[in-house]
């Protein structure tokens, strides 16, 4: 009977830790930029302040259902082997309850902190960042896309293609022909700089 008040205590702690890390990394950790540990640190320290009010409640609900310590003496309570017992069976019971705690996480989006290279902050920075575009949303556009370097007068799209995808300027310079004729030219993220 050690352990079922743990398994409670488990359950209480990482699902709040889960809930309340998760929260704050989805509000706080996108505006102020706070990585995903801190965020897991702030959920934590919530968990268990909670936790130190919850304790007393889990323990009088085990007892409500039934669960009470064994009618054990002074002496068989100081035998070591009752002692190393109790420790097993406080151990297991707090890691199964924190792995029933870890449930949330089957309806939860992935919030894995964002990292980006030096390309694809600068292209954050300039292009995406000032129409609002966060850096979440960001993070999952640059796994659906793929960079590509292309040599001076390669061509990446012709005249007639059926484009299946949306080509980005990054940096460099790309012109567009329609019957050999130069009609427009392109630099860095798409900003123009020749005329229709």
């Amino acid at each position: 009977t050690s352990g079922i008040p743990f398994i409670g205590f488990g359950i209480a702690d990482n699902g709040i830790m889960i809930l309340a890390g998760d929260m704050i990394d989805a509000s706080l950790g996108v505006r102020f930029g706070l990585s995903t540990l801190a965020a897991a640190g702030f959920g934590n320290m919530i968990s268990d302040v909670v936790g130190v009010g919850l304790g007393d409640a889990i323990e009088s609900l085990s007892l409500r259902m039934g669960f009470r310590a064994p009618a054990l003496t002074t002496d068989q309570l100081e035998l070591v082997i009752t002692r190393r017992v109790k420790a097993l069976a406080s151990a297991l019971g707090v890691a199964f309850g924190c792995l029933i705690g870890m449930a949330p996480l089957l309806l939860m989006h992935d919030r894995k902190q964002v990292y980006f290279d030096e390309d694809e902050l600068e292209l954050f920075e300039r292009t995406f960042a000032p129409h609002g575009v966060s850096t979440a949303q960001f993070f999952s556009l640059l796994h659906l896309g793929r960079w590509h370097t292309a040599e001076a007068g390669t061509t990446i799209v012709r005249e007639g293609d059926v484009l299946e995808r949306v080509v980005l300027l990054h940096s460099g310079e790309a012109q567009a022909f329609a019957d050999s004729n130069r009609v427009h030219s392109y630099t860095y993220a798409g900003k123009g700089t020749g005329e229709d």
